[in-house]
């Protein structure tokens, strides 16, 4: 849990962060707020984790690394990609010309997922000689991306070279090791 007190003086209420893992793979994250009453901390109130500073970091990783693909900066793209996403398999020629094409990004939504644990799903508005909004899932925990260019069931209108797009291997585990479940990836 991380505490976030808001405010100096005593007796006013505080904020904590709470991810859980619960079975079968299904992770929560959740606000519980306190106020301090009589030498105890009272429960006020329990609500879904809006992430919103997780968010716009998802935002910002995302339109870094559109750009960056189109401008051949594969340094640029892995500073923002986990650690096994194939970054070398998005180099092929019919992507490059995918992303030669490129004028403007700008993100159109993002979402909370709870695949393989909370992951944030970033839908981009990608502009060329024609639109597409390819998805980008974003690990909340570590800013980065986990998987990208792909294109989601529901996004119909995704027009990318591979609707697979380039997933890192390794999403499950990286939940796992946050909760101590294991000593992998």
């Amino acid at each position: 849990a991380h505490l976030n007190r808001r405010g100096q003086r005593p007796g006013q209420k505080f904020e904590a962060r709470v991810h859980a893992l619960f079975k079968p793979f299904d992770e929560k994250a959740q606000i519980f707020t306190f106020h301090p009453m009589q030498g105890a901390f009272t429960l006020l109130e329990v609500r879904s984790d809006p992430m919103t500073a997780e968010k716009e970091a998802a935002t910002d990783a995302v339109r870094q690394v559109i750009f960056a693909t189109k401008a051949g900066r594969w340094d640029v793209v892995a500073k923002y990609a986990s650690p096994r996403l194939p970054v070398e398999k998005m180099k092929t020629p019919e992507w490059e010309a995918f992303y030669s094409k490129i004028t403007s990004a700008n993100v159109s939504s993002v979402e909370l997922r709870s695949d393989h644990g909370i992951l944030l799903l970033v839908r981009a508005d990608v502009r060329g000689y024609t639109g597409t909004l390819p998805d980008f899932l974003v690990d909340p925990t570590t800013g980065l991306i986990v998987r990208a260019f792909f294109r989601s069931p529901e996004n119909i209108f995704t027009h990318v070279p591979n609707p697979d797009g380039f997933t890192d291997p390794d999403i499950e585990a990286y939940t796992l090791k946050r909760f101590g479940l294991t000593s992998a990836p």
